[in-house]
């Protein structure tokens, strides 16, 4: 009920101004419209990329808890790209999405 539904070829950009300490959500293919599909899903923070093999290649019934640093950081990049099969069947929900502070 509550985060973000994206689509690819989709680019978020949030300024954190130094603010936040993490970010988390559950991130996976929509299980309505993301039954056959495949996402390429990356996170940058101030500009360098998170590592977070298991989302370069989302599948269907693949959600994945993640979790990331963001203490001093001034940016957060979600980016959301086509699978093999380009935006078919490619909805990406991040599932109680938040940014934490201390």
């Amino acid at each position: 009920d509550r985060g973000l539904g994206t689509h690819p070829k989709t680019t978020l950009t949030y300024d954190l101004a130094g603010k936040f300490t993490r970010f988390e959500a559950v991130v996976g293919l929509d299980a309505v419209s993301g039954k056959l599909g495949r996402a390429a899903v990356r996170l940058l923070v101030d500009g360098k990329e998170v590592p977070l093999p298991d989302l370069k290649t989302l599948a269907a019934g693949d959600a994945r808890a993640i979790s990331v640093e963001l203490k001093g950081a001034k940016e957060l990049v979600l980016v959301i790209d086509f699978g093999p099969a380009g935006d078919v069947q490619a909805d990406v929900n991040w599932g109680n999405a938040r940014l934490l502070s201390e």
